[in-house]
Formats: structure tokens, C-alpha cells, sequence
């Protein structure tokens, strides 16, 4: 019974913890312009992604959005799927995969910036890391899409330029462009609920005198 009992507080005391925090943004303060993720006429598009460096400690990334921009009068579906890299690739490229979402399903329409996003079912990051998204099977109406760029990021830093995945072969370009539009929530790992957790539950239990 009391072994239960220390399982079931146990849980209540980490999942009290774990609240999650923005470990980066860079939303706030708009360049003006946009980086363009789908060319004019076309129905699918390359991956590109900035490389970023979290604020804070938590590092189980939950949720990741983003910003984007149809540059005409006019309205568009497609599909969007969202990746997450370790930097570990040669001379610092994105190398190992550590999450790909699903094909997610999204519209747009010409005249203000759309925020996007996509739950993340709690990924372990490294402090710095790639994230990429990829438009495919757009539909009606053919005009750029573009990711809105914001400057300078208010949580978290993003290296200069953009990570382009073509066919497999990764290169760093537009090293004078501003970071893309997104924010990225974490809770922490669970490493570190442990001890305060456990330091809660013994609290708890400390026999009265």
C-alpha cells in the first residue's frame, strides 16, 4: 500500500514540475520581409531550416510554430511537415534526425502572416539544433509562399542563414538573411524533476513531531 502510494504521489509531484517554458522566440519584432519556402508555380518545395540555440534548461521540446505568408491576393492549401536535427552532420550540418511530424494539412490566404504549428510528443534536444519545414501538394493558387523573418530573436539566438536540404545534401545559405519566424516550448527532462521531486515527497512524508 504504501509503495502505491509513493508511485502515485510520486507522479503528481513531477507532473506538477514540469511546466512548460519558451526556450526560444523570435516573433515579436518583424523584418518586413520573407524567405521564400515555395516558389511561385510551384506545388512542392525544398527543406530549409534555422539552426537555433535554447534559452533556459529544458530541453524536451512539446510544441513548435511558425510564421508564414502567401506573397499574393489569393488563397492556397497544401500540406506542411515540421523536422528536428542534431547539428552532428560534417563541419556542423544537420546530421541525425531526431523527430519528423506527420504531413500536417494548412491553408493560407494573401494579406497578413499566419502562425503555424505542430505538436512535438516530447523530444529530447540538444542545446543547439535544426529545425526545417517542408511545403508539398499545394493546390489553387500558385503566388510565393514565404516564411515571415523577425529580428533579433527575444529568447534563444539563431546562427545567420538557413540550412537547404537538397536531395539528401545539406549547404548554409543566406548568411545575411534574418532568422525565420517561430517560438519552441520544453518542459524539462527528467533528470531534472527528479530530485526536487523526490525532495518534495520526502517533505511530504517527514513523520510530525
Amino acid at each position: 500500500m504504501q509503495t502505491q502510494f509513493f508511485a502515485i504521489t510520486m507522479s503528481l509531484v513531477l507532473s506538477s514540475l514540469a511546466h512548460a517554458s519558451i526556450v526560444y522566440r523570435n516573433n515579436t519584432t518583424p523584418t518586413g520581409s520573407h524567405h521564400e519556402i515555395l516558389a511561385n508555380g510551384a506545388a512542392s518545395g525544398p527543406e530549409h531550416g534555422n539552426q537555433v540555440a535554447l534559452a533556459g534548461t529544458d530541453r524536451v521540446v512539446t510544441n513548435l510554430s511558425f510564421v508564414m505568408r502567401i506573397l499574393g491576393p489569393g488563397a492556397a492549401s497544401f500540406k506542411y511537415q515540421v523536422r528536428l536535427y542534431a547539428n552532428d552532420g560534417a563541419g556542423g550540418q544537420p546530421g541525425t534526425q531526431l523527430w519528423e511530424s506527420a504531413q500536417q494539412f494548412g491553408g493560407i490566404d494573401g494579406g497578413a502572416n499566419l502562425t503555424y504549428g505542430v505538436a512535438v510528443p516530447d523530444i529530447l534536444v540538444p542545446d543547439t539544433f535544426t529545425w526545417t519545414v517542408q511545403l508539398t501538394d499545394r493546390q489553387t493558387f500558385f503566388a510565393p509562399i514565404g516564411i515571415a523573418t523577425f529580428s533579433p530573436p527575444t529568447v534563444g539566438s539563431a546562427t545567420p542563414g538557413y540550412w537547404a536540404n537538397s536531395g539528401g545534401t545539406w549547404s548554409l545559405a543566406g548568411q545575411a538573411e534574418a532568422p525565420f519566424g517561430g517560438s519552441i516550448t520544453a518542459v524539462p527532462t527528467p533528470g531534472a524533476l527528479v530530485a526536487p521531486g523526490i525532495g518534495a515527497l520526502l517533505a511530504r512524508r517527514r513523520p510530525r513531531r
